[in-house]
């Protein structure tokens, strides 16, 4: 960082940072990460004519890759993909077997996302007012460095399967960029004004208007499927089918403006500052539509129902996607806080939010709402929130001081994955994967106490040391038990969740496991037909947590 005064009016500075970062996680085998963060800034603040002036510039670059363990054999994979779509590069191929696991091997995303924002505010106070107005704007580009990375899979849908010489499932898919993959201009203006009323009331008020520019993000797709025998690919289609689709439909809308109240009051008797405060937060983010999920080797999708009646479709362009919507989040809270004594306070909070056409990406059916002719975005995901948080934090002496925080909070959703596609066919509705978030946590305490040790006057060398200690505690985040592997290139994220057997328990004590229980085998069963049984969405808790250091 580099800081300069011009005078008592004015100051300068730029800061520069470089953050390389790197990632091994295990939930899709084991998938290597690779980050590359960069970033510029630089700002003025000037004081002129009573108006305090302050202005920033900003330039970010990400650049992102992936890969699995091993390299296919290239060679191979060449002769089971359709036509002319592959001819050999980077490719990600899996192998999976149901009850089992997968395999996953290759090179995948390589991606690079850029953001130019320029940022200005002015502040005034003017009697009991204190004043603030401010434009932003924000330029997004994603860009594609692979803009062709396919992805292939094999799967058997059991053990026994495959040791039987079953064909396997094989399927292939892969896409190209129409263009740019997402130029997003994003510009936003606020007025708020903070007026203190008295000495024990003070009012804030506000608006902030986005506006968000339509996208134009773009790309053709290619899927095959079909039976391999080891050696050739019988194809259920003659070539797969390829579609050019244009997945983002952002109209430019001009009403998305957000207002924002809050008050806070201090009562006399007893001594408590009580505080409101709610308003609309529009997210402008748009992390899903500037890098189309579509293309990310990991993220194809589709499910056994009507594959066999998929009509090959070269070249035609798909319907229009549904108009979307800037994600809207209504906020509020309302807080009491007391202290207690001279050096403590507690307070109690209660927290709520509640989120409305939130993107979401799903399937695009044909008039038979079996078929599919692809994936789109759409405006139909939604989300409640609601909390209530407590926190003491107390010098109880001299030497001893505590901190405790509990909070008490149940997170709904229809979808807590941005990368997610959902089956949009009959029988999944919206509302009928609405459940706990993925990340709920009901229930959640830290706690920590510190203890400053007696000092010597002989200044001894264990003068200023502390002792402290920290509790941490939290109930288990929700699961989905599903009656398919979902691995690369199958299965949906609102499908294949199975029915529950009636009068038998769901878990089952077992000590050579971690948490001395497990699921039950028996408890669950696939249910008739292709749609969901009645084990609702994250119904199931995993286990807690509890650590003290």
């Amino acid at each position: 960082v580099l800081f300069r005064s011009l005078g008592p009016n004015a100051r300068i500075f730029v800061r520069f940072a470089d953050v390389p970062s790197s990632s091994l996680t295990h939930q899709l085998d084991q998938t290597d990460a690779q980050f590359a963060w960069k970033s510029v800034t630089a700002g003025a603040t000037i004081q002129w004519k009573g108006v305090v002036h302050d202005l920033r510039f900003n330039y970010s670059f990400v650049h992102a890759t992936s890969s699995w363990p091993g390299t296919p054999q290239t060679a191979d994979l060449t002769a089971l993909t359709p036509g002319d779509y592959y001819a050999g590069g980077n490719i990600v191929a899996a192998v999976s077997i149901g009850g089992i696991g997968q395999v996953v091997s290759g090179y995948g995303d390589n991606s690079v996302q850029k953001q130019y924002e320029a940022a200005y505010t002015a502040a005034r106070q003017i009697g009991r007012h204190d004043m603030r107005a401010g434009l932003d704007f924000i330029q997004l580009l994603s860009e594609k460095v692979n803009s062709f990375t396919p992805s292939m899979s094999f799967t058997s849908p059991s053990l026994e399967a495959l040791v039987s010489g079953d064909p396997l499932q094989v399927s292939f898919s892969g896409g190209r960029y129409s263009g740019a993959s997402g130029h997003i201009p994003i510009g936003s203006a606020f007025a708020q004004d903070t007026f203190k009323v008295s000495d024990r009331l003070s009012l804030l008020y506000g608006v902030r208007w986005e506006i968000t520019h339509p996208s134009d993000s773009a790309y053709s797709s290619t899927l095959s499927f079909g039976a391999w025998h080891g050696s050739t690919t019988q194809l259920l289609l003659p070539l797969g089918f390829s579609f050019i689709n244009n997945i983002v439909n952002w109209p430019m809308r001009y009403g998305q403006v957000a207002p924002r109240f809050g008050a806070a009051y201090r009562f006399k008797k007893p001594e408590v500052v009580f505080r409101i405060g709610g308003g609309l937060f529009y997210d402008d983010a748009l992390g899903s539509l500037i890098n189309p999920v579509n293309l990310s080797p990991i993220s194809w999708a589709w499910t056994p129902r009507g594959l066999g009646a998929l009509p090959a479709f070269p070249g035609r362009p798909l319907a229009s996607s549904p108009a979307l919507f800037l994600p809207a989040v209504w906020e509020w809270r309302v807080t009491a806080e007391k202290a207690i004594g001279e050096k403590s306070n507690a307070f109690l909070s209660y927290v709520g939010s509640a989120g409305r056409k939130l993107l979401r990406e799903q399937t695009i059916l044909g008039s038979d709402q079996q078929t599919l002719l692809g994936f789109g975005f759409s405006s139909t995901g939604i989300s409640d929130f609601e909390a209530l948080v407590a926190q003491y934090r107390g010098q109880l002496t001299s030497r001893f001081a505590v901190l405790a925080n509990y909070t008490w909070g149940h997170s709904i959703d229809t979808g807590s994955q941005d990368s997610a596609i959902f089956w949009t066919g009959p029988g999944y509705p919206v509302n009928g994967n609405r459940g706990s978030s993925s990340f709920d946590l009901r229930h959640n305490l830290t706690a920590s106490v510190t203890y400053r040790l007696p000092e010597s006057r002989r200044n001894g060398w264990w003068n200023g040391w502390n002792l402290s200690s920290t509790l941490y505690a939290h109930t288990g985040f929700p699961f989905d038990v599903t009656t398919v592997d979902r691995t690369i290139g199958l299965g949906f994220a609102n499908t294949g969740r199975p029915d529950i057997v009636a009068g038998v328990p769901l878990w089952i004590s077992n000590s050579s496991v971690p948490g001395g229980r497990a699921l039950n085998p028996a408890a669950f069963q696939a249910p008739e037909g292709s749609g969901n049984g009645t084990l609702g969405r994250n119904v199931l808790t995993g286990f807690g947590a509890f650590q003290i250091d």
